[in-house]
């Protein structure tokens, strides 16, 4: 994660992780003037998602997709603009289907 920045944000465990990927996404565009590529989100927080009938590996929020990463406490979300290194990322199926 060295060398990148971003915005952590912390979540109302009360809100949805969509409305507060949302929530993060629009927050990082109107303060910084420029839309993040990527947000990063707890990997435990995004299998229960998963398990609630929405899939988190497929999570898109305002075209950004909201992925797993290693060290992310739960209920925060850390919006970047340059996504980390892959062999920081944990769990994330679409980097690793996209190498093969």
């Amino acid at each position: 994660m060295a060398g990148v920045t971003g915005m952590m944000w912390q979540w109302d465990r009360k809100t949805g992780l969509k409305e507060a990927a949302r929530q993060a996404i629009r927050h990082y565009e109107r303060t910084r003037g420029r839309q993040p590529r990527i947000c990063y989100a707890n990997q435990a927080v995004l299998a229960i998602v998963a398990s609630a009938g929405d899939s988190g590996q497929d999570l898109i929020v305002e075209g950004i997709p909201v992925c797993p990463l290693k060290g992310i406490a739960p209920f925060h979300l850390w919006v970047v603009e340059k996504a980390v290194d892959s062999d920081e990322t944990q769990g994330d199926s679409r980097e690793t289907q996209h190498k093969s």
